[in-house]
């Protein structure tokens, strides 16, 4: 795999690469993307082909700007608004596509998510070629998304051809989605670093959830109409269980190793009386965007160590806690 730098130079040569149709591995603020233009449907099948990927899932597609997203998808007000306060940034917001938008991207759904990253490379190379991208994250389907260039080439070394190295990524998860495409009727389709209530503050009204508010008024139904909502997602190859409340440790096998995955450093200490299990911290002191800086870092490193299971303590109270709580729920599934 060929790994470019950041430099001037080395962006110049990606966007190149780009628009003659070659797929690359590019930083984002929240994971890694594997992008390709989205205006060519045989670059976009090759991000399926390389991940490993269904092809009922669709793909969000990055923008340079407000303005450059309204060639390809329909705005409406309610649009504007989270335009305005959070972009560029990790909000996806789900919009009825425009004709210029292959079917392959969307999975053959007339909407399509669309966000406008602020990470400078990705940010440099849409610039560039003033096209849109396609990047869902770098990483086999269904595995830990990568948070640095060496889950990238460890994972798809002998699939992908070229990368990016843009250092850790600030968020380490994925973007928040709301779906806009009933204006009267926004959704939650997957939690992440902008938080729900902000949401609702700029919107002026409550956000639905499809999979909790059984009683609204808003149509839903199983189709996956954006990344992120699969059952089974972001998982690593070990088991993981999630403990409840006051539950302890499952009953060890004769040299069995367990991973354990703790809110606090004051759980850590108390599990490590126990030698065949390793403790491992997401935040020292039960800070929300620290764990989900960390999680799925961690995640790598304890898969890479060959336990049998991992254990994660009871996830914190608290709508902050919401991205940490719906990734690690379907890793765990």
């Amino acid at each position: 795999m060929r790994v470019y730098t950041t430099s001037a130079d080395h962006i110049q040569q990606v966007s190149q690469l780009l628009l003659n149709g070659e797929v690359v591995a590019i930083p984002t603020e929240t994971v890694y993307g594997l992008a390709a233009d989205a205006l060519n449907s045989v670059a976009v099948q090759k991000i399926y082909e390389i991940k490993g990927r269904p092809a009922h899932n669709p793909l969000i597609i990055h923008v340079r700007s407000s303005e450059s997203a309204e060639r390809f998808v329909h705005l409406n007000p309610s649009a504007h608004k989270l335009i305005h306060a959070f972009w560029p940034g990790p909000l996806t917001l789900v919009l009825p596509k425009k004709d210029c938008i292959p079917e392959i991207v969307t999975a053959g759904l007339s909407t399509v998510g669309i966000r406008c990253p602020r990470h400078p490379a990705m940010h440099a190379i849409l610039e560039q070629i003033d096209r849109p991208l396609a990047a869902p994250s770098a990483n086999p389907s269904n595995y830990i998304s990568p948070t640095r260039i060496e889950h990238v080439t460890q994972h798809l070394e002998g699939r992908l051809k070229y990368a990016i190295d843009g250092g850790p990524c600030e968020a380490g998860l994925e973007s928040t989605i709301i779906d806009l495409s009933e204006e009267n009727c926004p959704k939650l389709l997957r939690p992440g670093p902008i938080n729900k209530a902000d949401i609702e503050s700029v919107l002026g009204s409550t956000l639905f959830d499809p999979k909790k508010d059984a009683e609204g008024t808003c149509s839903d139904s199983d189709i996956v109409t954006s990344p992120g909502q699969l059952k089974v997602h972001y998982s690593p190859h070990t088991p993981i269980t999630l403990l409840k409340q006051h539950e302890s440790f499952p009953q060890l096998k004769a040299d069995q190793r367990i991973a354990t995955i703790h809110f606090t450093s004051k759980r850590k200490n108390e599990s490590e009386e126990n030698p065949s299990v390793s403790s491992f911290t997401l935040t020292s002191c039960e800070d929300p965007k620290e764990a989900a800086n960390n999680l799925y870092e961690l995640l790598q490193r304890i898969d890479a160590e060959g336990f049998e299971m991992i254990t994660v303590d009871p996830i914190p109270n608290g709508p902050e806690w919401a991205a940490i709580r719906d990734r690690l729920n379907r890793a765990a599934s």
